[in-house]
């Protein structure tokens, strides 16, 4: 630097470092004490899941805006979700290919009762039915081919709700090993 910068340029005939000194220095600027965030912006579509998708990771937002075009702002650490100029979401940003990242307020009512059945709530509401019901319950905890989706909620409670607390609390749970799927196939043909 100290050597060409002090040897005359050959094109403007001023040497550079008396040139930046004298007409160029005034024009730069501090760096800012933060640095800004390097951001993308995309134009997604709100699913019927509730989850718009961005580089293979999944986002929600609000349910009322089910099928209409957002906007989704992606920095380094968070993305946001706008809906024209108004923020509907904020989420961590996720890295791992198919990451779901879901705030529960933004789902339907129904969605979010659904997520409220756990085994727990399971056990408690077989409970209120009577003994019965309750083994019904526990068994098929134990039972793998019998748990709904994603949930640990036995798939039961799809159709077995449906009989009341009577036949329910009466029906006989067969073996110890006993299938929830054979016991609610048998609680159909036997109440329908």
């Amino acid at each position: 630097m100290g050597t060409a910068g002090n040897r005359v340029h050959g094109t403007t005939h001023e040497r550079p470092l008396t040139r930046f000194a004298e007409a160029e220095r005034h024009f730069l600027r501090a760096l800012p004490d933060v640095a800004p965030e390097v951001v993308t912006w995309a134009g997604v579509k709100l699913h019927g899941n509730c989850h718009v998708q961005f580089e293979k990771a999944f986002y929600s937002a609000p349910f009322q805006l089910v099928h209409q075009h957002l906007w989704l702002r992606a920095g380094e650490k968070t993305v946001q979700i706008f809906h024209g100029q108004t923020l509907v979401a904020v989420h961590s940003r996720l890295r791992r290919p198919g990451g779901k990242s879901t705030v529960n307020e933004h789902l339907p009512p129904e969605a979010r009762a659904y997520l409220m059945q756990t085994p727990q709530w399971c056990l408690e509401h077989a409970e209120r039915i009577g003994p019965m019901c309750r083994e019904l319950v526990v068994m098929g905890r134990r039972c793998k081919t019998c748990i709904g989706p994603g949930r640990g909620r036995p798939a039961i409670w799809g159709s077995g709700w449906g009989f009341g607390p009577g036949p329910l609390n009466t029906a006989q749970g067969g073996e110890e090993d006993a299938c929830l799927g054979d016991i609610r196939g048998g609680l159909r043909l036997k109440f329908n």
